[in-house]
């Protein structure tokens, strides 16, 4: 036993002596916040060789009330420390999302109501844990708006070297991984066979008297491992196997085993005075009673030996419709809870919130069982195979019968090689599953929308029914009567509405156009007079060129709803305010795609705000459309696009000025290609050039 090992085992022994000083003093058990002085003192006790039994506690809990009280002092100094134990921080308990956003916007109902609740609380929890299923990110919220206080030290492991691996791998730092593996704490095998280990650690913690946990991130996944733990423990006598009750999805619990709770009902008092059923909650089954199952609650683990505790007091239980087998749990179940053994199962899909909480629940050991072949890659191999249950049945059974136990199959031939463990794992590090707050989301919403595509796409999402409806009543009144009764429905009909956008993008009256084409020819024998119109107004506009756009302000149609017509106002306003801050932001940083295209920035304020005009035309349509080259500006001109597409790109044209020579800058890569391609064509029919034999004639 090397010396760190023996000192664990003084500091071990000392706990109980110093657990029986707490109660002699105090007439009753530590609680947890209390447990945090007690353990810290019989580490010093153990480490200096004093007694525990003539602890001054009065002293050690003030003096430990002080410095974090101070600590906390320094970030908010208005506000009142109530420290409250990590593991009843839940995200339930910020008073929903709402509360802590209120409380960074400093809001006075907010702030009332919390100096009415006698004084401002100081939280205390994780920012890096697994956020709420809804609603999630108030305690990241909260960490990032008012700074934090944190511990240096992870009390809750006996190892030490496990203290300061699990503050690395909150962080994400994939060298701690190392350190895991060294320790053994590091497992891997192909899908079926990690969770069988998975199952076999458990169940042997399990017959050991350990609290021990056992953590999966897919709820199917924990029904099928809990569901294999439940057959062990039949099989060895543990859990009856006579008369069992239905839970969800077809899953059955008999006397003995452990179901936790899926949904909250405060009618049911669960073992102790005050305390009722909660989500999450896990029972063990002490009977039958007819339709209702009589239970006992888990409480935290004997902080002494490591065993499960459970409520002195049973009591009846009849929502187990909705209960599931509690040996295998979610990351957001497991969350909260301490443990001696922790058991994560990782597939591999996980994210480094998910792994942080799942490797820090158990105290003396956390254990990860991680999957070397990922579970959802198809099998190249040919052919047809035994089901792997069948297997693993034949395999369960010569183990059960004491016989040697055969291999398990192996993955296919051809198939990709199974993943170090380390690499899985470090993926998972990698990948940052924490959310943002409902305030969060919101600011960066509002950030994001400023953006003429994002803004474009809300534009048009609004303005196009009105469009069309418009441009539907505008054909209907000029048809002859005789085709009042086609409603212009079919599917032909937004291919039309198209073409009359394009009209009017070059400057054509939509309304002029429809009239015209309408009585230039009989539309006597169409079958689809949406598209015969369409037809003739594009013979009509085909070789115009759009007109230069205008501000969107101009363009805001008439809405009966006056709500609605404010909101497309204001949308314009934002659009037109936008395109003026891309040309203002060119001009102050001078893109690529500007200085080749404009030229440097003049020093004249006139000649400058004409150049940010035209910078915002070009930028605009690059923003609009997502052309991103550094040096081209606009590119091509896009014929085969939206006419508002085809409007920008000239209007930005138009901004780009004058070129001395032939002016190619508009045409496809297809058109010049083909220039290309046809010059030696082009110049071979040409009579032969004469020009020079002439000259010398002249000057002979």
């Amino acid at each position: 036993m090397d010396a760190y090992s023996s000192r664990t085992v003084a500091i071990s022994s000392a706990m109980p002596a110093a657990i029986a000083s707490w109660t002699a003093k105090y007439g009753r058990a530590p609680n947890e916040r209390e447990l945090l002085y007690i353990r810290q003192e019989a580490t010093l006790a153990s480490r200096h060789g004093k007694d525990t039994g003539a602890i001054d506690w009065d002293a050690l809990a003030a003096a430990w009330d002080a410095r974090i009280g101070g600590e906390l002092a320094s970030v908010a100094p208005r506000v009142s420390p109530v420290l409250r134990a990590a593991g009843d921080a839940r995200v339930t308990q910020l008073d929903t999302e709402a509360q802590p956003a209120a409380e960074a916007q400093g809001r006075p109902g907010a702030r009332a109501a919390m100096d009415a609740h006698a004084g401002a609380q100081a939280r205390a929890g994780d920012h890096e844990q697994l956020t709420a299923v809804e609603s999630g990110g108030g305690m990241m919220l909260l960490a990032r708006q008012l700074g934090y206080v944190q511990l240096a030290e992870a009390v809750r492991f006996t190892a030490r070297w496990e203290r300061d691996a699990s503050l690395r791998l909150r962080t994400g730092d994939a060298a701690a991984l190392d350190e895991y593996r060294e320790q053994g704490r590091i497992l891997g095998a192909l899908p079926a066979q990690a969770m069988d280990d998975a199952v076999r650690m458990y169940v042997a913690h399990y017959l050991a008297g350990r609290d021990v946990l056992l953590m999966i991130s897919d709820r199917a996944r924990c029904r099928e491992a809990s569901r294999r733990i439940r057959e062990d423990l039949i099989h060895l006598g543990i859990v009856d196997g006579g008369r069992s009750v239905a839970l969800a999805d077809g899953a059955q619990a008999s006397v003995g085993d452990l179901i936790i709770c899926r949904q909250n009902d405060h009618g049911v008092e669960a073992g102790e005075r005050g305390r009722t059923l909660a989500n999450g909650d896990l029972l063990r089954v002490e009977a039958i009673r007819g339709r209702a199952l009589l239970v006992r609650r888990a409480l935290s683990c004997d902080p002494v030996t490591g065993e499960r505790r459970w409520t002195s007091q049973a009591f009846q239980y009849t929502g187990y419709g909705t209960a599931d087998l509690g040996y295998a749990v979610t990351g957001h179940s497991a969350q909260g809870r301490s443990v001696q053994v922790g058991i994560p199962v990782v597939t591999g899909t996980e994210d480094r919130q998910w792994l942080y909480v799942a490797m820090t629940r158990g105290a003396q050991k956390n254990t990860m069982v991680v999957f070397t072949h990922t579970a959802r890659v198809a099998d190249p191999e040919a052919g047809t195979r035994p089901a792997p249950e069948i297997e693993r049945h034949e395999r369960l059974k010569r183990e059960r019968a004491g016989l040697p136990a055969s291999e398990p199959a192996g993955c296919a031939a051809n198939g990709p090689e199974p993943r170090d463990v380390i690499a899985v794992a470090a993926d998972i590090l990698g990948r940052d599953g924490s959310e943002l707050s409902a305030l969060e989301t919101q600011s960066r919403a509002l950030a994001n929308s400023d953006h003429l595509a994002v803004l474009n796409a809300m534009w048009q999402g609004e303005t196009n029914g009105l469009r069309a409806n418009r441009y539907r009543q505008m054909v209907l009144g000029a048809l002859p009567p005789e085709y009042a009764a086609n409603r212009l429905l079919s599917p032909q009909a937004t291919w039309l509405w198209r073409t009359l956008r394009a009209a009017e993008a070059a400057g054509l009256d939509a309304g002029e156009v429809v009239r015209e084409v309408v009585a230039s020819r009989s539309l006597a024998g169409a079958r689809d007079l949406a598209s015969v119109i369409d037809a003739r107004i594009r013979r009509m506009t085909g070789p115009l060129v759009p007109q230069p756009t205008r501000p969107w302000s101009e363009q805001v149609p008439a809405v009966a709803d006056p709500e609605k017509q404010r909101f497309l106002t204001e949308l314009a306003a934002a659009m037109d305010a936008r395109k003026e801050r891309i040309g203002e932001h060119a001009a102050e940083h001078l893109p690529a795609w500007a200085d080749h295209a404009l030229g440097p920035v003049p020093g004249d304020p006139l000649d400058r705000l004409e150049w940010q005009r035209r910078a915002a035309e070009i930028g605009a349509y690059r923003e609009l459309y997502g052309y991103e080259h550094s040096t081209d500006p606009i590119g091509p001109e896009p014929t085969g696009d939206s006419p508002e597409k085809r409007a920008a790109w000239h209007s930005a044209f138009a901004a780009l000025g004058p070129v001395d020579g032939a002016d190619l800058r508009g045409l496809p890569d297809g058109s010049l290609l083909h220039m290309r391609a046809s010059y030696a064509t082009e110049t071979a029919w040409a009579p032969r050039h004469v020009g020079r034999e002439l000259e010398r004639v002249s000057q002979s």
